[in-house]
């Protein structure tokens, strides 16, 4: 994520959960920080306060001075049923479009999220996220 700003967090984080991988925080958008003000790597683990990290001094990294992330190393993303794989997180097919939980669910065949029984494709709206492409499905 080079900008924060495009999920409204810039500035704005407080705490994180790195879910798999190794992740670098940057203070400035575009994966800068600058000079005497580092970033931050973390691995897997909640992180509920980002001005407390550990290995780190306190407010060395303060939650009004996070802008983007990187992944520095992946590992291989474990998704729980009904969840898509995605190029850097697990997504439930319903998470986009404001649609109703299990409106959508994963294809067993590629990175489409189908509509469920009962829900159908309407307006051929879909977007992509993450690698992942979700259908607008609504109830018939």
């Amino acid at each position: 994520m080079t900008d924060f700003r495009g999920i409204g967090f810039d500035n704005d984080t407080e705490a994180v959960r790195v879910l798999s991988g190794t992740w670098t925080f940057h203070r400035n958008p575009g994966f800068g920080a600058p000079h005497g003000r580092p970033s931050v790597t973390l691995g897997p683990g909640d992180y509920p306060d980002v001005a407390h990290l550990p290995g780190y001094r306190r407010n060395h990294f303060p939650p009004d001075l996070m802008s983007s992330a990187k992944a520095v190393a992946a590992a291989p993303l474990q998704c729980a049923p009904g969840q898509m794989r995605g190029d850097t997180a697990c997504h439930y097919c319903w998470d986009h479009y404001g649609n109703a939980p299990l409106s959508s669910w994963p294809s067993g065949s590629s990175n489409i999220c189908d509509c469920a029984t009962g829900y159908g494709w309407f307006d051929f709206l879909a977007t992509e996220v993450d690698g992942v492409i979700f259908l607008d499905c609504r109830p018939y």
